[in-house]
């Protein structure tokens, strides 16, 4: 994760030298598994990387400059997954709540020095998202599920 980390820090550097400072940060991202936890062990590190490293990096770069300036303003876009555990979304929930408690840990923190952090926690938003994890886990944990979701409906007349 290293060479994400610069990455990150290079676009920051970019972004100062054309502008002078980076006065606002915003981080808004997410992936969703679907499935239960022995099916999704490999997408953990997905999980984090995008929902918890994708804050901090962004975050790391940029403080700095709010310490040297003892003002500036970070906000966080999360989901109501980081506040609320749902059955077979357990990788979402875990990296929403480590970013959640990572920024409000932030705003505790840095908010003597004049740096205002804010947590955005919506509640439940819908985006579609479900529907492409739920395509994509379904033929691994449930194919029978799959089969009654995907087939046209059937019509039945009792006699």
């Amino acid at each position: 994760m290293a060479w994400l980390r610069n990455q990150v820090h290079h676009l920051v550097e970019q972004a100062t030298q054309r502008f002078g400072r980076v006065d606002i940060l915003m981080h808004n991202a997410g992936i969703i598994q679907v499935g239960p936890m022995q099916t999704a062990t490999e997408d953990v590190a997905a999980a984090l990387d995008v929902m918890y490293w994708g804050g901090l990096y962004p975050t790391l770069a940029v403080l700095p400059q709010r310490r040297a300036r003892h003002r500036g303003r970070m906000v966080h876009m999360t989901s109501i997954g980081g506040m609320v555990r749902v059955p077979h979304l357990l990788l979402y929930s875990c990296a929403k709540f480590a970013s959640v408690g990572l920024w409000e840990g932030l705003r505790a923190e840095l908010g003597q020095e004049g740096i205002y952090v804010t947590t955005i926690v919506p509640g439940l938003i819908r985006t579609g998202s479900h529907l492409c994890a739920a395509a994509q886990r379904l033929h691994q944990y449930a194919p029978a599920a799959a089969e009654r979701r995907l087939s046209p409906p059937v019509e039945r007349h009792n006699p």
